[in-house]
């Protein structure tokens, strides 16, 4: 915006070092004006659009050009700030459901055997069906009863357990895998405002905090009331304490949480060494100042408006491409691969060992099982076998022979 700024209008362009603070108009503590406050009082065009702050100071010689933007500022804070909360947390929630559904199991599953059963309701029987069951869906190795119907549930709840332990742990640890973020990092404002951490601002944002009257009970107006300022130009100076020496949170603007991730990036744990709140501090207006009267006013906010009008229209058909570009990859995918979407990986790291031992104890669990259903069914055998042989002697010698003579 600003080199079409050049070409039309035919001046040269004088780019300061130290943007952050001379884009933004501030009062000093000894009184003195500075930033674009002072430029406009020496009659200097600023055009650093986009980045000062509209300060309410009484200022004749001053007038904004119709264009403001929202500048919305997020608290950027050390990495895994609670590295030992996740210490504090006995049960997680998918593992607390899984024993609350085996307990549940436990304790209505036993009304039914005994129905099966057919046997009248009493208190030592379902204690005994309860405590039977709830050793079946925990994995534990019990004596089946002789009742069929009765085994057969029974067998139904072993093969539930197998399968389904699995399960339950599988999703815990996926939950886990997702939650371990925000478990250990500092989620909140309230959070921050409950934290050692020195809060920081440049003098960027700082006059903008505290030239807000916050409510004294709103963690906002803690927060601000703790705000340290420094008189530095950016926060490329203080950022270095958050991410290297984890003592500091600074605010920075929202549009620049990607960049500020990348640059503090931790190469051997490929990692970002720092982490955002994504619940917003501050938020407030900027806009272009030129001198009051000035006879560029009238063009520059005309360049300015079709500036704006046109990226937006050529943004809009950037995105009407972008969805076009998206749905041909996608109909071709359609046509030449399956419709079902890839599943998740998970990186178990050192869990895969306890996994692999898990699946051969329930494969060994099986193949007891059966073996337990093949045996029982061998000495069934034996046992009908000796019974029917014990009837045919007992037959065989209650026989009397009548002799004639």
């Amino acid at each position: 915006m600003v080199e079409i700024f050049r070409q039309r209008m035919n001046f040269t362009i004088k780019y300061l070092e130290l943007n952050y603070q001379e884009s933004v108009g501030f009062i000093s503590s000894n009184g003195s004006i500075g930033g674009s406050l002072k430029m406009l009082e020496e009659n200097t065009i600023d055009l650093a659009a986009n980045s000062r702050s509209i300060m309410q100071h009484p200022m004749r010689n001053l007038q904004y050009v119709h264009f403001l933007c929202p500048i919305r500022l997020v608290f950027v804070v050390p990495f895994n700030y609670f590295a030992n909360r996740y210490k504090m947390v006995f049960f997680h929630a998918y593992s607390l459901q899984m024993y609350l559904t085996n307990i549940a199991m436990a304790v209505l599953i036993p009304s039914l055997l005994l129905v099966l059963m057919r046997r009248d309701f009493s208190v030592p029987a379902y204690v005994k069906e309860s405590f039977r069951i709830l050793a079946i869906v925990f994995a534990c190795s019990v004596a089946l009863p002789r009742n069929t119907r009765h085994r057969l549930v029974l067998m139904g709840l072993m093969f539930y357990s197998i399968v389904a332990y699995s399960a339950w742990q599988g999703i815990t640890i996926v939950q886990l895998n997702q939650d371990d973020e925000k478990l250990r990092n500092i989620q909140t404002l309230e959070e921050l405002a409950q934290t050692d951490l020195d809060l920081k601002a440049i003098v960027t944002f700082g006059n903008a905090i505290r030239g807000k009257a916050w409510n004294g009970s709103d963690v906002r107006g803690r927060i601000a009331a703790r705000l340290d300022v420094q008189w530095t130009p950016s926060n490329i100076s203080i950022i270095p304490e958050v991410a290297d020496n984890r003592t500091t949170a600074v605010p920075i603007i929202e549009y620049f949480v990607e960049v500020v991730r990348s640059r503090y990036f931790d190469s051997v744990r490929k990692r970002s060494k720092v982490y955002f709140i994504h619940e917003p501090f501050i938020e407030y207006l900027t806009a272009m100042a030129l001198p009051k009267n000035s006879p560029l006013f009238p063009t520059i906010r005309r360049l300015t408006m079709s500036c704006l009008e046109n990226g937006i229209v050529n943004f809009q058909l950037s995105l009407i491409r972008h969805k076009g570009v998206l749905l041909q990859i996608a109909q071709n995918r359609n046509r030449t691969l399956r419709d079902e979407p890839p599943a998740r990986k998970v990186n178990l790291f050192n869990m895969r060992f306890v996994f692999y031992v898990y699946l051969v104890m329930n494969g060994g669990a099986i193949l007891v099982f059966f073996f337990e259903l093949a045996y029982h069914r061998h000495q069934k055998k034996r046992t009908t076998l000796r019974r029917n042989r014990r009837r045919a002697r007992a037959r065989r010698s209650s026989i009397i022979w009548p002799y004639i003579e």
